[in-house]
């Protein structure tokens, strides 16, 4: 009876060991003990379930943050686009000058004659990947030129003499169409210049004078 009071008791299994005095004690201690690992696993358990809440709410943000970045994205690259379009655009391409420039390239008539040109220019804008979309170094624009000519020629060597004069200007690259026969040239010229750029004027030599 004193021992389910709590008080210290004879021991009559063993009555020559002495009466546990710590034993209340160390009761008292395992059940508080116990009562923290009760009430910490219940806080656990309402922690985990409040981060779930609040997860659940955060990931269709998330979604939705990342869509809106994208459109975002879209949205920039199209407007750049257009920006660098409209800043080609401005220019226009000075067809009268390629056609007085491939004209000066040509022997005189009658033993050379134009018979047919035609002119088109194409651009596209494109995108650094990786860089800043506001930043006007992330674009940039290709544009390129294409001028055909067709005509007679009185021999081959006037179709050559042609293509090397128009070579020596920084403005055009010279293709051949079809086959260069002594009646006949077809070339095709390629330049990134909506006007042509003058060949660079050779230094004069300087003649010093011998005494």
């Amino acid at each position: 009876l004193r021992a389910a009071q709590g008080e210290p008791a004879l021991n009559f299994a063993s009555p020559w060991k002495p009466v546990d005095r710590s034993a209340r004690t160390r009761q008292l201690v395992l059940a508080g003990v116990f009562g923290l690992i009760i009430l910490g696993g219940l806080g656990w358990l309402w922690a985990d379930g409040a981060v779930r809440s609040i997860t659940r709410q955060i990931d269709p943000i998330t979604k939705e943050a990342k869509g809106l970045k994208s459109r975002y994205d879209e949205r920039q690259i199209e407007l750049g686009a257009w920006r660098h379009l409209d800043a080609w655009a401005r220019p226009e391409v000075d067809w009268l000058a390629h056609l007085d420039r491939v004209t000066d390239a040509m022997t005189p008539p009658p033993d050379m004659l134009l018979t047919e040109i035609s002119g088109r220019m194409e651009a596209a804008p494109t995108f650094k990947p990786g860089q800043p979309l506001q930043d006007a170094a992330s674009w940039a624009h290709v544009q390129r030129g294409t001028i055909r000519l067709s005509g007679l020629a009185a021999d081959r060597d006037l179709t050559q003499s042609l293509r090397a004069n128009l070579l020596a200007s920084p403005t055009y690259a010279v293709h051949a169409r079809g086959p260069e026969t002594d009646g006949a040239f077809q070339l095709e010229l390629t330049t990134p210049d909506t006007t042509p750029i003058d060949p660079p004027t050779p230094a004069s030599d300087e003649v010093g004078s011998s005494r």
